[in-house]
Parts: C-alpha cells; sequence; structure tokens
C-alpha cells in the first residue's frame, strides 16, 4: 500500500471513529407517555456534554438547566395537569441544544374520593370583615407559586417525609361542608400533635415564612424550578425569609392555627403553579 494510501485511511477511521463517539454520546431523553391529572411527571435530559434544554407544556415555556451530576449533564423538570383535567392527548415539545422534538402525552382521568364532613358553620363562611385580609393572602400565594428560580435543588427521589403522622386526608379529595360542595383539597393532611417536628422535604430557600387566615402560620420554600411547597397550621416557625433550607430539616411545629377543627400537617406541592399530589414521591 502506498503512503498516501495509507494516510489516508489512519485520517479516514479516525473520522469514522468519530462519528461512532458522536452517536453514543447522543443525549439520554425519558419522557412518558401515559400520565394523570394532579400527578407530576418528570422529563429528563442528559449527557455527557453540555446542553441546553427548553421545554413547552400547556403552551408557556420552561428552561431546565442541566447540573452536573456524576460526571453527567442532567436536565429534570417537574410537570403535572390540573386536577379534573379531561382524559385525552397533550403536547409536550422539547428543544435539546436547538433541535426540537415533539411528544404526545396521553392523560387518564384519576378517581379522587368524596369527604362529607360537618362544621361550624364559621368554617364554611369566612366572615365579611376578614375578605381584605383574605384577598391579600390570596395575592401572596399567587405570587409564591409563580416563582420559577433557574436553580434545581431537587432531585427524583430522595424526599423527606415532612411529618412522622399517618395521611389522615389524600390530595384530590371532594370536601363537602354541610352539604355544601367545596374546592378539591389539593394538598396531604398528616396526622400531628402540636409540637410535633415539621419537616422540609428537600432543600430550599424559604420564601415565606409568617402568618395567614385560613393556613395559619405558613411555611411556603423554593426548590427550584417552579418547584414550591408549603406547611401550613404550624404552633411555631423556626425560619425566616431567605434562609437556606437542607432536606429533613426541622423548619418548624405542628400546631392548630388558622381555619382547623384540630392540630395537624396541611402540606402542598406545586409546579409551575399547578398543585400536584406528592404522594409517591415521598414514598419512594
Amino acid at each position: 500500500m502506498k503512503k498516501k494510501q495509507i494516510v489516508f485511511f489512519i485520517v479516514y477511521s479516525i473520522l469514522l471513529l468519530g462519528l461512532v463517539e458522536q452517536s453514543i454520546a447522543a443525549p439520554t431523553i425519558v419522557v412518558p407517555s401515559k400520565i394523570e391529572d394532579g400527578v407530576p411527571f418528570f422529563v429528563k435530559v442528559e449527557d455527557t456534554t453540555p446542553i441546553s434544554v427548553i421545554v413547552v407544556w400547556r403552551d408557556k415555556q420552561y428552561v431546565m438547566t442541566p447540573l452536573n451530576e456524576n460526571g453527567k449533564q442532567v436536565s429534570v423538570g417537574m410537570f403535572a395537569l390540573p386536577v379534573d383535567t379531561p382524559a385525552g392527548k397533550h403536547l409536550l415539545r422539547l428543544t435539546i441544544n436547538g433541535q426540537e422534538r415533539t411528544y404526545t402525552l396521553q392523560s387518564t382521568k384519576r378517581t379522587y374520593r368524596t369527604q362529607n364532613l360537618n362544621v361550624q358553620q364559621t368554617y364554611v363562611v369566612p366572615p365579611q370583615k376578614e375578605m381584605a385580609r383574605i384577598n391579600k393572602d390570596l395575592a401572596e400565594r399567587k405570587a409564591i407559586f409563580s416563582t420559577n428560580s433557574a436553580t434545581r435543588m431537587w432531585t427524583e427521589k430522595g424526599w423527606v417525609r415532612p411529618a412522622e403522622g399517618i395521611l389522615t386526608s389524600p390530595f384530590g379529595a371532594r370536601r363537602v361542608y354541610n352539604g355544601q360542595p367545596r374546592n378539591p383539597h389539593n394538598a396531604l393532611d398528616f396526622k400531628a400533635a402540636v409540637g410535633d417536628p415539621i419537616r422540609a422535604v428537600a432543600p430550599g430557600k424559604v420564601l415565606f415564612a409568617s402568618n395567614q387566615y385560613f393556613t395559619g402560620n405558613t411555611i411556603y420554600i423554593d426548590h427550584g424550578q417552579g418547584v414550591i411547597t408549603g406547611y401550613a397550621h404550624l404552633s411555631k416557625i423556626n425560619v425566616k425569609r431567605g434562609d437556606v433550607i437542607k432536606a429533613g430539616q426541622i423548619i418548624g411545629l405542628a400546631g392548630a392555627t388558622g381555619r382547623v377543627t384540630g392540630p395537624h400537617l396541611h402540606f402542598t406541592m406545586h409546579s409551575y403553579g399547578t398543585a400536584v399530589d406528592p404522594t409517591h414521591l415521598l414514598e419512594q
């Protein structure tokens, strides 16, 4: 074989190996094909090289900032359909390094239980004199749930149970107070005695640590990329706005403040403003 032919063969082999290596290094993409209303799902992209990931879900665009995990660039987003979304097909667009992919997610309608509760009428209809405060609280919560900080501080697994007590009221339950239907219970209620420790379910930063009319002493924590958790009816708050929180850290003590009939923890989780059922996350 002539010298020029040998050189050409070597160069060609190097180029070919480079193409093979690029194909092996293609990003790994995980998108579910089936989802349920109110149940969070994850979209995950990982690669060995830097990646840019944008998700369009329900006509809104979200940037999934990658983190270095075990030598890989990993982008994860948590998404959900609101409770009572009818069964159907939903499009999710994923743009990775400028290349767009479209996925069709099939949703099913989840069945939620109904709870009939008999309470004092003052718990059903709040006094008119409190409406100004209630509206102020609603505006505060709306701003909190719209928070979308860039850095993800949570992972798909490893969520900490916020209270040790049993689950007494599930997510999505239809509550009927004295025969009057109310909005679905977009939270989890845990049995707790006054003074029981309440823990942060994941690392984050405190957005709110104060008192509200319905939820009493309340803490909201930003975990990054649109994930917000709330802890309500506390007897004591151990943190303040701006504090950086570790997973499992005691942030307060259980109580019965606000509009409640007894002590318990009212725990909420929102993803990009949508209330989600965190039950299966806490059970992992």
